[in-house]
């Protein structure tokens, strides 16, 4: 802990493999062994064991490396049943038949969820045995209250066992929704997207208590300096919810919101932590990445109702002369054809793109869409939007079903049209 408070996590990492194998030297591992102690002996065994278990597992899952340590005993024994140990033991199957492998089945899926169920209405039993109060607040010593650090812990531990074991189908679902707004801007019909709506929304939901957890905690301000574990959950909820940007689950989940306070949980840990601070950066460029996608999603489909502004009232932006305009436009801003007029599509930065490369003249050009005489509303409230995040997920979940239906408005746009020429006659 001190190496982690540090911020030299290899060496933790070193040091903590070498105290593994003495754990094991000494039989640490297994509970038979610690009933021929006595009981104060025994219990410091257990807890001893308890604590590696979880320094493993949490460097493991940081890093990206596997774990030192196996479970060998029966964590669901309601004897003496310890939330911490049954839930490092999912957590542990999770990244061996999980992301060890590569691969996610149904039938792990449904096994990994049951055990998650099961801790989730257990867990209250076993606290005691872990030293955990039930409160959100303890006195301490001098009787002011304090955050439950303990229980805090165990919560943001629960939530990122769910991240972690419903991550693949949240990149699924961004990577279809990307690829979707792909094959819209090329003209080509969009296939049905491939998601678990539940799964996608568990993961999004936890991040998001992940951050509301932490909030209660950064009010303190006599939290201490490093909180390794708090940090980590900060820019893993972080990561996961600048990914559902793209995704466009902003419109169902305060995820704009939720990412500004996971970064000001790290911007917190940051001014003593190196490894916090090296979290907020990434999060920083993420979060630019955002700001530049909704800004983008956001002119395209205020372009997209153009035609009826321009319908009520005129285009004032047009009058005068600007050289953009008279310009040819790019190429990968329009689509013309024969039978379906003109569209156009504003071009948005690629990935790489700094936001500020596009000057004020060419954002309006791209809010003017040339000299273009009729565009075609029939288009999806998802197109193509230039930034797209490369994902990694899993092959094996290749069916499902479209996670937002998409409202058409041409029947709308005809209606307004319609009401505007019936009032200007």
């Amino acid at each position: 802990m001190y190496l982690l408070g540090a911020s030299r996590r290899n060496a933790a990492f070193m040091y903590l493999g070498m105290g593994v194998r003495a754990a094991y030297a000494i039989g640490l591992h297994r509970h038979d062994i610690a009933s021929l102690f006595s009981a104060n002996e025994g219990r410091a065994r257990e807890q001893l064991w308890k604590g590696i278990r979880i320094l493993d597992l949490f460097m493991s899952a940081s890093l990206g490396r596997p774990p030192s340590t196996s479970e060998l005993r029966d964590t669901t024994n309601p004897q003496n049943y310890s939330a911490c140990n049954d839930l490092s033991m999912i957590f542990e199957l999770i990244l061996t038949d999980v992301y060890a492998k590569r691969m996610i089945s149904p039938e792990i899926l449904e096994r990994i969820s049951k055990h998650l169920r099961r801790w989730t209405a257990q867990c209250g039993e076993g606290l005691a045995v872990d030293g955990i109060e039930q409160d959100d607040l303890i006195r301490d010593q001098n009787g002011e209250e304090q955050p439950n650090i303990g229980l805090i812990h165990l919560k943001l531990t629960g939530h990122w066992t769910v991240m972690l074991l419903s991550l693949p189908f949240l990149h699924k679902a961004v990577s279809q929704h990307v690829e979707d707004n792909e094959q819209s801007a090329q003209g080509t019909a969009k296939r049905s997207s491939s998601s678990n709506q539940v799964l996608v929304h568990s993961c999004l939901e936890s991040a998001v208590r992940t951050v509301d957890l932490l909030q209660t905690l950064v009010r303190t301000g006599t939290i201490p300096k490093r909180l390794p574990i708090v940090g980590n959950s900060a820019f893993v909820s972080g990561l996961v919810l600048g990914a559902a940007i793209f995704g466009d689950f902003d419109n169902s989940f305060p995820l704009e919101k939720s990412l500004h306070a996971a970064r000001g949980v790290l911007d917190r840990f940051s001014r003593y932590d190196a490894v916090a601070k090296r979290h907020l950066m990434i999060l920083d460029h993420l979060q630019n990445a955002c700001d530049i996608y909704m800004d983008n999603r956001a002119r395209l489909r205020m372009e997209r109702q153009r035609h009826l502004v321009n319908g009520l009232f005129g285009s004032i932006h047009t009058i005068g002369k600007s050289p953009l305009r008279n310009s040819q436009q790019p190429e990968g801003n329009s689509r013309i054809g024969s039978t379906d007029g003109i569209q156009t599509q504003p071009q948005t930065p690629r990935p790489g793109q700094v936001a500020n490369e596009m000057t004020e003249e060419q954002q309006g050009f791209l809010m003017e869409g040339g000299e273009q005489t009729e565009i075609d509303v029939d288009i999806s409230a998802d197109a193509f939007l230039g930034i797209s995040p490369n994902m990694l997920w899993f092959d094996s979940f290749d069916t499902t079903m479209s996670l937002f239906p998409i409202v058409d408005t041409q029947i709308m746009g005809d209606e307004m049209m319609a009401n505007g020429v019936n009032n200007q006659e």
